[in-house]
């Protein structure tokens, strides 16, 4: 599979607008390829896999019940839901005449609701609508139409576009987090990594604790914090080779560049993770030559292979996928 260069572009797009929306935003997916919907899908799925609050999705079955159901969806927000910027998915690219009939009322509904939408909904609301609607859409919905945040229609071909398949994080340990006074714990972790560094300290405990503070980032799907603290421990952990460049500081390396690899992966930046986790799995191999085969190493090496490994997939590169 070879990605196709319109969609990287335009799915960079969505995923900039989704991940730096202030309050509420509206974004137009022109598609009736189920493909190219559910490929995108799977990516806000994988921005979302670390936070509180999921996507929300809604695909109506019948008809007769769609817009009460989106109405209900659109009242039913929840503090976690607008703190974390969770997108409301409103799937509405039906075949039929009566389903047309229904998207018309919808979208004329939406659009009289604007201002309480963009008063009160406060979270990315993404809508997904036939190919050959765009133009109807602006008809109906002008409103909508120009406050738009993003739009676009994909046309193409059922065999351009295969679904990816994404080895998603280990959610359990996120889902740990309900409570404000969960989320305060972490911050507090936060909190304590950016005292250390505007300290200026250094060496193997404030390493530690941006490792712990990247980890409680993660949770509360604060991925700037998440970035900004992986680059800031890669820089500690280059500076420590330069002292003592043993196997517990070459460890600390590779262990940030796959913090950085990780969060490049999150935010759709494959060229930049997979950098970064080949970085980190040469210096494991040197690991594994200083140290001999030990379970630790060998698992670490293991770990960087298979998450290399990933990103080549990601990638439609298959045959490395394989060697690695």
């Amino acid at each position: 599979m070879k990605l196709n260069n319109e969609f990287e572009k335009i799915w960079n797009g969505l995923r900039h607008h989704i991940e730096w929306a202030q309050g509420f935003s509206i974004i137009f997916l022109f598609s009736s390829n189920n493909n190219v919907i559910n490929k995108i899908r799977q990516r806000i799925d994988y921005l979302f896999t670390t936070k509180l609050a999921k996507t929300d999705y809604l695909k109506p079955e019948l008809p007769e019940n769609a817009i009460n159901e989106i109405m209900a969806r659109i009242k039913a927000n929840t503090e976690i839901m607008v703190h974390m910027k969770a997108p409301l998915w409103f799937e509405l690219n039906h075949p039929g005449e009566k389903w047309e009939n229904i998207r018309d009322n919808i979208l004329a509904r939406l659009n009289e609701h604007r201002e309480v939408l963009r008063n009160k909904f406060c979270r990315p609301l993404i809508l997904i609508l036939p190919e050959m609607y765009n133009q109807k859409a602006r008809i109906i919905a002008p409103d909508l139409w120009s406050i738009r945040n993003f739009s676009f229609v994909l046309d193409m071909q059922e065999t351009e576009i295969q679904l990816e398949k994404i080895q998603m994080p280990d959610t359990k340990e996120y889902e740990e987090i309900k409570s404000s006074t969960d989320i305060e714990y972490y911050n507090s972790i936060i909190n304590e990594w950016f005292r250390l560094k505007n300290l200026g300290s250094e060496g193997k405990n404030i390493i530690n604790a941006g490792f712990d503070a990247f980890k409680a980032a993660l949770k509360l799907g604060k991925y700037n914090d998440a970035e900004n603290i992986a680059k800031n421990i890669l820089i500690l952990s280059r500076k420590n080779i330069g002292h003592n460049p043993d196997e517990i500081v070459l460890r600390d390396l590779s262990v940030s560049l796959e913090k950085a690899g990780d969060i490049a992966k999150i935010q759709g930046r494959f060229e930049d993770a997979l950098k970064a986790y080949e970085e980190g799995m040469e210096i494991f191999r040197k690991i594994v030559k200083q140290t001999g085969e030990t379970p630790e190493s060998l698992r670490d090496l293991s770990v960087s292979l298979n998450k290399a490994g990933d990103i080549a997939k990601i990638q439609g590169r298959f045959e490395d996928a394989l060697k690695a």
